[in-house]
């Protein structure tokens, strides 16, 4: 994906009269949908209709899965790490890193979270590039 200049809105509807609503450029819908909805790296290399198709996919298995079963999701704990600035997880950190130099530092300080969480290193690379983008000028 490349940065357009312009930014949009995407709404991906959920069950249960739900929907998630993602704001900004281009590749910041992708890699929040990529995140939310914990795609793969495959996806972030797909057109984004076909990552909506995904995700909705995905929220409707995991509504039938938490409905047959009479489960519940969990969300993860939130991580309490002085390095993190004051911030309540790596994927906000991640979200609000300002810079290559600041999103290669989260990544030094916090590198067995990353290894092991794919969704939080799919967060980690969609940021990358769009901070990559940002740095090049429009042709």
């Amino acid at each position: 994906m490349s940065n357009t200049g312009y930014t949009m809105a995407l709404t991906v509807e959920l069950p249960e009269g739900v929907s998630a609503t993602f704001t900004g450029s281009l590749d910041e819908v992708a890699g929040g949908i990529a995140v939310f909805f914990d795609l793969d790296e495959e996806a972030l290399n797909q057109p984004v209709a076909s990552m909506v198709v995904r995700a909705a996919q995905t929220a409707r298995a995991t509504a039938k899965l938490v409905a047959e079963f009479d489960a519940t999701e969990v969300a993860p704990e939130p991580v309490q790490d002085s390095l993190l600035g004051g911030v309540n997880s790596l994927y906000e950190a991640v979200e609000k890193a300002t810079g290559k130099k600041s999103l290669d530092a989260l990544w030094r300080s916090n590198a067995e979270a990353f290894k092991s969480d794919k969704g939080l290193a799919s967060a980690w690379k969609v940021k990358a590039r769009a901070l990559q983008s940002q740095a090049q000028p429009l042709r």
